[in-house]
């Protein structure tokens, strides 16, 4: 297939279904009914046999797919309002290879997703797609429309961003926009940008990293922990509560009170190094 799926295609749709039969049940229509579910039984086997062998190429689990699809929020494509960072149902119902190190899946929420394997287990989504009824397509069943839901909130991230770069240029200005960058960060998670924020832990500046560790943490995202305990002793007593919160969620210990003990810090400490380096990108606190 050689269609650019960047835009919105419109494919036939095929005529289909049997005309139902009103006459009384026969032993040759309960041998049909039987041999059509054993069919069904195969063919089912078989999808979950080649999503196995498609997720196995690229030496990644089938789990790690799906905390990936469940990184996807599920109103993705319907605007950055508030709600639309709640998370999909995660559950893979297909997979197949388009290219070397890419895989086209397919969610239980109705989409595609186009996700990136490095080979070595790290995955990271490219495009998010919905197949639509297209009520103006040919034939009495119309067709489908494959839409990209990936383009708005693109360029709702985007702009964010780049705010958030004008108000960063150094340290000093950093600090002064803290409020203002919080409120960026956390359009652009409300947006379901997960892969920018997860890469935003690594920024140099202090308030951007962890500006995304609370807005990622506050959608139960593992990785945000360790960027989360830089700021387990900030003088800020809001914040600092709030970094304590998230914490105890992500990391399962518990806090002593609500405002940690430095006992306590210290397990969430020796919890991350005994697990951060072996958490998937998109691993989430239950």
């Amino acid at each position: 297939m050689t269609t650019d799926p960047s835009e919105s295609t419109s494919v036939a749709g095929q005529p289909g279904g049997l005309a139902g039969a009103s006459s009384p049940a026969t032993p040759l229509a309960v041998a049909a009914l039987a041999c059509c579910l054993s069919v069904g039984i195969w063919l089912a086997v078989r999808e979950i046999e080649r999503v196995a062998k498609a997720v196995e190429s690229h030496q990644v689990s089938l789990e790690a797919l799906e905390q990936t699809v469940e990184a996807i929020p599920s109103k993705l494509g319907d605007g950055a309002g508030a709600g639309s960072g709640r998370a999909g149902s995660g559950r893979v119902i297909g997979a197949t290879t388009i290219s070397d190190g890419r895989l086209m899946l397919a969610d239980a929420d109705g989409r595609l997703v186009v996700v990136a394997a490095d080979g070595a287990g790290a995955l990271s989504i490219e495009r998010v797609y919905r197949l639509e009824v297209d009520v103006a397509g040919p034939g009495p069943r119309h067709g489908v429309r494959l839409t990209d839901l990936s383009a708005d909130r693109d360029s709702v991230i985007a702009a964010a961003m780049m705010e958030v770069g004008r108000l960063t240029p150094d340290s000093m200005e950093a600090a002064r926009n803290a409020a203002r960058v919080e409120e960026l960060v956390g359009r652009v998670a409300a947006a379901g940008g997960f892969d920018v924020l997860l890469d935003e832990l690594k920024h140099e500046r202090a308030i951007r990293r962890r500006a995304a560790a609370v807005a990622l943490g506050e959608h139960g995202f593992r990785a945000a922990v360790g960027v989360l305990i830089e700021s387990a002793n900030d003088s800020k007593d809001a914040r600092r509560l709030q970094v304590h919160r998230l914490l105890a969620r992500l990391t399962g210990v518990e806090r002593d009170s609500p405002d940690a003990s430095q006992e306590t810090i210290q397990k969430w400490r020796k919890w991350w190094d005994e697990t951060g380096s072996g958490l998937h990108r998109y691993e989430r606190a239950p």
